[in-house]
């Protein structure tokens, strides 16, 4: 006589949509998160840092003098002002001041203070910033330093260029 076998009462595990969703949703949320650093960092939008090349934030700038496009003499604190952004990159002028540097300026002047820039490769190399490329002519990374009115270093930003001084004045309190 043969004993008649008997299915498995058990039914196969149930996955409902609502589990299998929020599963999806988590690991897609951790992924993301891992991945929002470096994305930040590639992006190349300005970076505060509290040394560069042979600047570092409690120092005078390093001296240099020169003249801007319309002739006006310039320096790390010429012409007097309450601070400075002195902002290197290769879009501007080899020397500018003020609204020479670009319609970025006004905020600054309308605070008392000055944006002295330029693309001048001995400029640049005073700030500690490389010339990549004679052809076109590049500098790496744009970098803007803010000084008071004594010539005292009080903020580095990598990065920045002309765009960001708006941004830089409010993160800085000018």
């Amino acid at each position: 006589m043969r004993i008649p076998r008997r299915r498995c009462a058990v039914s196969p595990p149930r996955y409902s949509i609502a589990l299998v969703l929020r599963r999806h949703y988590c690991l897609t949320i951790a992924a993301l998160l891992a991945l929002i650093p470096a994305c930040g960092r590639e992006g190349g939008g300005p970076v505060k840092v509290s040394t560069f090349g042979p600047v570092g934030v409690g120092m005078h700038l390093p001296d240099f003098a020169g003249v801007s496009e319309t002739g006006v003499p310039i320096g790390p604190t010429t012409p007097p002002g309450r601070f400075y952004l002195h902002v290197i990159n290769d879009k501007l002028p080899p020397t500018c001041l003020d609204e020479e540097c670009g319609d970025e300026a006004r905020p600054l002047i309308a605070k008392g203070g000055h944006m002295i820039g330029g693309s001048d490769g001995k400029y640049a190399k005073a700030l500690g910033v490389q010339l990549v490329s004679t052809s076109p002519w590049r500098l790496a990374p744009s970098l803007v330093v803010v000084t008071d009115a004594g010539g005292r270093v009080t903020a580095i930003w990598k990065g920045a260029g002309p765009e960001h001084v708006g941004t830089i004045m409010l993160q800085e309190g000018l």
